[in-house]
């Protein structure tokens, strides 16, 4: 009888994990991606995938070609980019191209896709793609924990939340969206246009 009873039960685990693990394929992520000395090329194929949203943070420089400057958008950080989607779907685009990957996190076991949480990829590139100075950032260029977090309630950012911090070599106050361990970017604000969260 003991037998007949768990059996059951294992099998019951057994689908739940599975349906479980359908289900994480299903739900739609910001997956956090890499395409090593092939930015170029994923952003071709990316581009084309009508049923993913996908972006690359990039930043203007100035580079001379046969004596001419030139300015010219180039990846913040060499192969990474952010893929919107869901795994079943970004999946067929991987083993069709496989410089394409998906950044984990951990070991063994342990490893995770890396996922950024939607509201905190949507005001990183609204800023990142905002006019005006902005400067990207590095996790060790910035101590968010000796800033403040705000929200903007008024002007081009409004309804933005972020962190109100000084930022090395800037004196002047700005507020910073990062995406944990990853890259943040920050731009000049005024104060009068924020107000403190509660925690």
């Amino acid at each position: 009888m003991e037998k007949t009873n768990d059996q059951p039960t294992d099998t019951l685990s057994l689908m739940t994990s599975e349906q479980r693990q359908l289900e994480e394929k299903k739900a739609v992520h910001w997956y956090v991606m890499r395409a090593y000395k092939s930015e170029a090329k994923a952003e071709s194929v990316l581009s084309q995938a009508t049923e993913l949203e996908f972006y690359m943070p990039k930043r203007e420089v100035v580079r001379t070609y046969h004596g001419k400057k030139q300015v010219t958008r180039v990846p913040v950080i060499a192969s990474l980019f952010f893929v919107k989607g869901r795994r079943i779907d970004i999946q067929p685009i991987k083993d069709s191209y496989p410089f394409i990957q998906y950044a984990m996190i951990g070991r063994g076991e342990e490893r995770k896709f890396m996922t950024v949480p939607d509201k905190q990829m949507e005001d990183f590139i609204r800023v990142a793609d905002s006019d005006g100075e902005k400067r990207f950032l590095m996790p060790d260029d910035v101590d968010l924990t000796k800033g403040t977090r705000v929200r903007i309630v008024s002007g081009a950012f409004s309804g933005l939340t972020a962190t109100f911090v000084r930022v090395k070599g800037n004196r002047k106050r700005t507020i910073v969206v990062m995406l944990d361990n990853l890259l943040g970017v920050s731009v000049e604000i005024s104060s009068d246009i924020i107000e403190k969260i509660k925690e």
